[in-house]
């Protein structure tokens, strides 16, 4: 997964306040170890011991999936994205079930963007990432197109019934940055409810998972942040049971001769997609809500509303910038006034 700086908070931003239902209280805590961001957890219980004794479960889990999907580091006793990366081209690496439906979703992905969404493409993302650590140019493109040609998905193997992974280049390799995050959140939504959670909201970074509902036939408010800066929200939005995701060019950056480098890429010009300011999705899968944030991202308009237009439980809305913005038909009913 891409490396996030720690002060880059949300790309959504979220209004929670304090829920009551009967003797229930909101709780609230917050963990900085979790994917390279700022996580959040909060839920209904009915004491802060209880609270606690949850969000410690839920911070363990959520530590599992950072390291399991991490291709920086390894860890002992555990084979990670990482490991995967390291015997590209040597051996099969046998993992974990949870691992291996991430790059089962990636794959399926894969093919519904047309291969857009492609976690196959980390040799160029590599190139990408040490150009903007350094921060004072941009790769040239024939070092983008030589890296390009080892991003092939087809290049990774998964062996179900051996219960391995194999990447069969050993110039490819995998990054989930367009996924994983996506893709922890509705896994621990769905691990918070098996602990008794019936009103919460998780945030990873802005990939923010909602669980049931703030009260009674009330929703939860969660905010799309403005990418010009003008005002705290773009919109606030009337959401349960879903997940709210963005994908944008305001936050990871950088500036070269004036011009802004974000870093999601655009596979087919191997460059910083430049369509719109941001992109935001609401959807019930979280994992696909992630997916399909960066698609729109890198996507026209024309293409991109089809695609959102033919999910079932996902809405979008696009922000072109200056107070402009264009969305897909339901989501407007979302809008609180």
């Amino acid at each position: 997964m891409i490396k996030k700086s720690l002060a880059l908070l949300l790309c959504i931003g979220m209004i929670l306040g304090l829920g009551f239902c009967e003797k229930n209280v909101t709780y609230q805590t917050t963990y900085l170890d979790l994917f390279d961001t700022v996580t959040t957890f909060s839920a209904v219980f009915p004491s802060q011991q209880s609270f606690d004794e949850a969000a410690k479960k839920v911070h363990q889990q959520l530590k599992y999936y950072h390291q399991l999907f991490d291709i920086y580091h390894t860890y002992d006793g555990m084979s990670n994205l990482k490991t995967i990366n390291d015997n590209a081209g040597i051996k099969p690496v046998k993992v974990d079930r949870t691992l291996m439906d991430l790059l089962i979703f990636s794959k399926e992905v894969y093919k519904q963007t047309d291969g857009k969404v492609n976690i196959a493409m980390g040799s160029v993302l590599s190139v990408w990432h040490s150009y903007r650590d350094e921060g004072t140019r941009i790769p040239e493109a024939s070092l983008l197109e030589s890296a390009a040609q080892y991003t092939k998905i087809d290049n990774l193997i998964i062996d179900t019934a051996a219960g391995t992974v194999y990447i069969t280049e050993k110039r490819t390799a995998l990054d989930v940055g367009s996924v994983a995050k996506g893709y922890a959140c509705k896994l621990i939504m769905e691990y918070a409810k098996r602990l008794g959670v019936q009103s919460g909201i998780v945030n990873l970074g802005g990939n923010v998972g909602v669980i049931g509902e703030k009260k009674k036939n009330q929703p939860y408010r969660i905010g799309i942040e403005d990418p010009d800066q003008t005002k705290d929200y773009l919109f606030t939005l009337g959401v349960k049971d879903t997940s709210v995701v963005t994908s944008g060019d305001y936050q990871r950056f950088y500036t070269v001769d004036g011009v802004r480098y974000c870093h999601i890429i655009d596979p087919s010009t191997l460059y910083p997609a430049r369509y719109y300011k941001s992109v935001s999705v609401v959807c019930s899968d979280s994992a696909l809500a992630d997916a399909l944030s960066t698609y729109l991202f890198i996507t026209d308009y024309e293409t991109g509303k089809k695609m959102i237009e033919n999910q079932k439980n996902c809405e979008a809305v696009w922000v072109l910038g200056e107070g402009n913005y264009r969305y897909s038909s339901g989501f407007e009913k979302m809008i609180l006034q």
